[in-house]
């Protein structure tokens, strides 16, 4: 079994200096338990990252828990196949990604911050926006026809546009769509919704969007798109689309 120590650089020693073998702080001789075996039964690795523990749990399923410094309990960040005998576990300086030694299976493991390969609620992601001022991912998911709103390092996301596995042109549903965007200051989501030929808009709460360009129907006038899979707004919020079987962009001018 594998000792790991790790130190949390983002610390400095400010409060005191390091000098003549004198160290700058003292601890309490008497701990306190945090974290009991009813919570983590074989816990074998721990690493803090913006006053959060992220702890390794090496059982009958691996698995790796989160649980803020001022929390009474961790909670469950994922649990994946892929684990064989998890030992120490870092997180990035961004919280992006986390990094997992794997005794058994002698490699490095890395996860990203939403969903680890066998989450079932996401099939065929094609898209992602972050929302930093949110902290949420919107992400897009073309076989399952949704985009999933999902908080970094949760084990599930929430459809917040579409019907999962139904595919459809009216303004409840989405077919392959590709990407999103997220506006947070007005509250609103802007779709891909590249087998309708259109960006297609959803106000935060509700379950029917409102298309803003194409007609719906695939084509190469003017007005329509043939399979969009990108779209961005500039500082004017002029709409660019990557009409992709139509190989061109098109611009349409806010007004």
């Amino acid at each position: 079994m594998s000792t790991t120590i790790v130190i949390d650089t983002s610390k400095s020693l400010s409060n005191g200096t390091a000098s003549s073998g004198n160290l700058p702080y003292s601890w309490d001789s008497t701990g306190t338990t945090i974290v009991t075996e009813a919570d983590v039964s074989s816990g074998v690795g721990l690493f803090i990252r913006s006053d959060v523990l992220y702890i390794s749990n090496d059982d009958i399923q691996p698995d790796i828990y989160q649980m803020a410094t001022s929390a009474a309990s961790p909670t469950l960040l994922f649990s994946s196949a892929s684990l064989s005998s998890p030992q120490s576990v870092y997180v990035d300086s961004t919280a992006s990604y986390v990094y997992v030694p794997d005794f058994d299976q002698s490699c490095i493991l890395k996860f990203t911050i939403a969903g680890d390969g066998s989450n079932s609620q996401m099939t065929s992601p094609t898209g992602v926006y972050y929302d930093s001022t949110t902290n949420y991912l919107y992400i897009v998911d073309v076989t399952a026809n949704v985009v999933l709103k999902w908080r970094p390092f949760a084990i599930s996301g929430t459809v917040v546009a579409g019907v999962s596995g139904t595919s459809g042109s009216t303004s409840s549903l989405l077919s392959a769509p590709y990407s999103a965007y997220f506006d947070s200051s007005s509250k609103v989501l802007y779709i891909n919704d590249s087998g309708n030929g259109r960006i297609i808009a959803f106000c935060e709460g509700s379950s029917s969007g409102t298309t803003i360009v194409g007609t719906g129907q695939l084509g190469n006038e003017a007005t329509e798109l043939n399979f969009p899979y990108a779209f961005s707004f500039d500082s004017s919020w002029n709409l660019y689309v990557m009409d992709t079987l139509n190989n061109r962009v098109q611009k349409f001018a806010k007004i």
